[in-house]
């Protein structure tokens, strides 16, 4: 099952954060929310993420083999450091 580009930049984000909310990554990716939470919405519908009770999101198992190709190394920082995430200006 193929992501997007943008369900790459949410997982990328979410794998980073461990958990993240709506709010943090539309800041940081420089988006709406409202474009997030359509992109998030498919993604636990299609199950690479889940949400938490707090109101997060976090990456499930199956995110997390969709991710392993372009870490190369598995989810750890220094591998996905490499493909960077948009910033907030």
């Amino acid at each position: 099952m193929p992501v997007t580009s943008a369900e790459m930049g949410v997982l990328k984000m979410v794998a980073r954060l461990k958990e993240a909310r709506v709010a943090v990554m539309s800041r940081k990716m420089v988006v709406s929310a409202g474009y997030i939470k359509g992109i998030v919405d498919s993604m636990v519908e299609d199950g690479l993420l889940m949400e938490t009770p707090a109101g997060g999101y976090t990456i499930t198992a199956l995110g997390r083999k969709q991710l392993m190709p372009y870490t190369g190394f598995g989810l750890d920082r220094t591998a996905i450091s490499n493909y960077p995430v948009p910033k907030a200006l």
